[in-house]
């Protein structure tokens, strides 16, 4: 069974790292970070709940992408280019989950065993 406040958790998240790209913050960073925290935790869940949190969070953010409040939007700033913006970053974040993770180099690594002769 998919936890509600998981996905919620997580969409929310990822909606005010959105706008606060759109503010001009820097959210590279953070959005990595957030992003592997996701596949972590949706992979502890996965053990514990038996159901894919992470497919759950991906649909709801593709949900998110269509949602756009333009109050939010500061003064000067095109409200339908800010949702094209809202909209695309929040895409690419779904893709991004939706795509295979990348190999990290662990810091935690052994060096390579040499054979004695």
């Amino acid at each position: 069974m998919i936890e509600e406040s998981f996905v919620r958790l997580y969409a929310h998240d990822f909606v005010q790292l959105a706008w606060r790209s759109e503010i001009g913050q820097p959210v590279i960073e953070p959005l990595r970070r957030r992003m592997d925290d996701l596949r972590r935790h949706s992979d502890l869940m996965l053990i514990r709940k038996g159901a894919d949190h992470l497919t759950a969070v991906i649909a709801r953010l593709r949900d998110e992408a269509e949602r756009f409040n333009p109050r939010m939007v500061q003064k000067g700033i095109d409200p339908l280019d800010a949702q094209k913006r809202h909209r695309i970053f929040l895409l690419d974040v779904a893709e991004q989950l939706s795509a295979a993770p990348m190999a990290e180099d662990s810091t935690m690594s052994l060096p390579a065993i040499r054979r004695r002769r």
